[in-house]
């Protein structure tokens, strides 16, 4: 996928990605960065981390429920 820098409005720069404006933090950004630069944006799902967070917040819910059966 690919974004356009449209142009930075303060702490923000406004990229145009798949005919959308997504406002994204400019100190995120590679440091040569100017308006018109063109951005390959990869998502992908972290599936470690996904599972690593589920299983915390699984244990979180648990000890509340321990402590609010008893």
């Amino acid at each position: 996928m690919q974004g356009i820098i449209d142009r930075f409005e303060g702490e923000y720069a406004v990229i145009h990605v798949c005919d959308k404006r997504i406002n994204f933090p400019r100190d995120l950004l590679p440091p040569d960065t100017v308006e018109g630069s063109c951005l390959n944006i990869s998502i992908e799902v972290d599936h470690k981390t996904t599972q690593a967070r589920r299983e915390t917040i699984e244990g979180l819910l648990n000890k509340l429920k321990n402590k609010h059966g008893k």
